[in-house]
């Protein structure tokens, strides 16, 4: 981490671009402008982000989060806070209106304040940031004027690894402070706390808490009457990124903050996070409605809320609700399970809940249905590798949920490395992206490496037995969930991976399923260029996960499973039915990869590997349809286009006969 700066005066320039510059650069920073408290609907000048004495409270206070709901009817108004309500600009096609250190703008929140009601003088301006992304992305908050509010006075911001807080002259001199390619550390690898502030002689920029540059500038820019307070982003790397997956959290005061008051913000947010608050001050749900394991008479659900609560669930066949279970013990997590349900039927259901001082939230009217039983058709999902990238949850999600299955399978890496200790990879990112979907189609998921310890994958899902694999029957179809962590399970339990291969050869036996169905995380073959050795360098890179290789696919092809599915690699592949590691195209398991849920893309080998019948980079799911003995399959990407597909016919007790192919815009 850089050390603290020496000089007050130290420094250096914006790397601001276009025309971002500033007309009458006179004395000091908004002279004779009043501060006035804000009218606007989306600005909270309250202490929803805390305990704020109302003489140092910040003018405006606003919590920024992507409001991921379902189209039309499935919209769920789930308790949040209010954000600006000012008009937005979402710039696809239309020209980008500023650059800031080499990136082109993707997005505003516009007129967020205007110049009646900024401070006139000293102010502070904090931004909290989650990024979890692996490439260079950015945001400024700052005034802004002139045709199109392209003019910039004073801006905070980042892109990338570089920082910047200040100003620009009529003649594009500096007045800033500039700090190009930081080595400051992220909180928790992820979340960015930047703060400047300016007393009338010196500013000064924190990151994290922490001074981190200071300079007395000659002079600042007064403002004229038509200048804006907006919010920037520079996401164009992300597909489906908005402003509000990186910027959490705004405020900004009318007077500067010393640099014991900077910590305690500090403090306060990391506090938030760690407690999986995604609102904090309001009580609301921190994840589901979580629906799990739906069976022909029963379903599992999980709901957790930001604060500890008694829960009541009512459901029922129609509207109005007629039953209801009760969770009358305050906690945050709660979980239910129904029973005694009529199968392959849709139910209403609804959870409220109420907090100790007496509030109440609810999750609104939402639906479930129940299994098909025996032969009837039915409908399910794939999704792999969530891990890290909301915004292509969602995306995900409107296409899953526009296909309406009866459930979805989760193929790991739900998260991006989400131990005990970083909760809010579950609450802020996962169920922001998925919840919606998540609510009203029953999840079920497969471990991954991703998920780490397992402690918050356990804690948040409500899935078959004691034990990390499972097996779990769907109509005419059995899933075999295995943890193929094999190394690390191996490691924390020795004999694990005995027992585990013990129990899926005796479930495989015993299955009388016209359909298995192999799930876990880890592939058995993948084309991905490097994860299994380098193969732009070096010939005879391994096929795919050489301990899951070793456990499993003796199992597969003994007791003839049909499909097994997997992510990890964040692309997608299928292979040709294999059998003993060779293509068999009469009687072998059909191996899909379908990492594609929001983990950052991979990419292929150079040339093309012998088991390898379909391939497709980029975000997408896969729909596959069951009827008595015959599978349909297609797979599409986050615009909908298909990209693969194929039909799987059951002839005698072997594994299903892939009898046709339909291969659209495949590498």
């Amino acid at each position: 981490m850089a050390a603290a700066p020496q000089d007050p005066r130290g420094g250096g320039f914006p790397r601001f671009q276009g025309e971002m510059t500033v007309r009458d650069p006179i004395r000091a920073l908004l002279g004779g402008l009043a501060a006035v408290s804000l009218p606007l609907a989306g600005a909270c000048a309250h202490e929803a982000g805390g305990d704020h004495d109302p003489e140092h409270a910040p003018i405006a206070d606003w919590h920024l989060q992507p409001d991921y709901q379902l189209p039309g009817n499935a919209a769920t108004d789930w308790p949040r806070h209010p954000t600006p309500s000012a008009p937005r600009r979402v710039l696809d096609s239309a020209p980008a209106r500023l650059s800031f250190l080499g990136a082109r703008e993707t997005g505003r929140i516009s007129g967020a304040l205007d110049a009646r009601q900024l401070p006139e003088g000293p102010f502070t301006l904090e931004l909290w940031m989650l990024d979890h992304v692996n490439t260079d992305v950015g945001a400024l908050a700052g005034v802004f004027s002139g045709e199109g509010l392209r003019k910039a006075h004073w801006a905070l911001g980042r892109h990338g690894d570089a920082l910047v807080f200040g100003a620009l002259e009529e003649d594009g001199r500096a007045i800033t402070l500039d700090l190009a390619k930081a080595d400051l550390e992220a909180w928790k690898r992820r979340w960015i706390q930047l703060v400047g502030s300016w007393d009338g002689e010196m500013l000064r920029l924190y990151h994290n808490g922490r001074l981190v540059a200071a300079r007395a500038p000659d002079t600042w820019p007064e403002l004229p009457a038509d200048a804006q307070f907006e919010l920037v982003s520079f996401t164009s790397r992300e597909p489906y990124m908005a402003l509000e997956n990186l910027v959490q959290g705004v405020r900004l005061y009318d007077h500067a903050l010393a640099g014991d008051e900077v910590a305690g913000l500090f403090a306060e947010r990391t506090g938030a996070a760690d407690a999986g608050h995604v609102h904090p001050g309001l009580f609301h749900f921190t994840a589901g409605p979580y629906l799990n394991t739906p069976g022909p008479n029963s379903i599992n659900l999980v709901v957790e809320t930001d604060r500890p609560s008694r829960m009541t669930l009512r459901f029922g066949r129609d509207t109005p609700l007629s039953e209801a279970l009760e969770s009358p013990e305050l906690r945050r997590r709660h979980e239910f399970s129904l029973s005694g349900l009529a199968g392959d039927t849709p139910y209403f259901y609804e959870v409220t809940a109420r907090e100790a001082g007496g509030e109440d939230i609810s999750s609104g009217l939402l639906t479930f249905q129940t299994a098909v039983e025996g032969d009837a058709p039915f409908r399910f999902a794939i999704i792999g590798d969530t891990e890290a990238r909301p915004f292509v949850n969602h995306q995900v999600s409107l296409g899953v949920w526009d296909a309406r299955p009866h459930f979805a399978l989760v193929l790991g890496d739900l998260t991006d490395g989400g131990y005990q200790e970083r909760r809010f990879e579950w609450t802020h990112e996962y169920f922001t992206g998925i919840g919606q979907l998540a609510a009203r189609v029953p999840f079920m998921a497969t471990p991954g490496n991703g998920d780490a310890d397992l402690h918050w994958f356990r804690h948040y899902h409500a899935q078959p037995g004691e034990e990390n694999f499972y097996s779990w029957r769907y109509g005419n179809a059995e899933f075999f969930v295995l943890d193929s962590n094999l190394g690390d399970r191996e490691r924390e339990e020795p004999g694990f991976r005995a027992r585990q291969r013990k129990w899926l050869e005796a479930a495989l036996a015993a299955s009388e399923a016209t359909w298995k169905i192999a799930v876990h995380h880890h592939p058995v073959y993948t084309s991905d260029e490097n994860d299994y050795g380098d193969s732009w360098r070096e010939a005879g890179r391994a096929t795919g996960d050489r301990r899951v290789r070793d456990d499993f696919m003796d199992l597969y092809d003994r007791h003839n499973v049909d499909l097994v599915l997997y992510g990890h690699m964040h692309i997608y592949e299928r292979s040709h039915p294999m059998r003993e590691d060779a293509v068999d195209v009469l009687g072998g398991t059909v191996y899909i990869g379908a990492g594609g849920g929001g983990g950052n893309l991979e990419d292929f080998t150079p040339t093309r590997q012998a088991y390898s019948a379909a391939s497709h980079r980029g975000y997408h799911f896969g729909l596959f349809d069951v009827s008595g003995d015959t599978i349909t399959y297609q797979l599409r990407d986050t615009e909908g286009r298909l990209r693969d597909g194929f039909t799987l016919v059951k002839q005698g007790e072997g594994a299903g006969v892939l009898i046709e192919q339909a291969v659209s815009e495949s590498r």
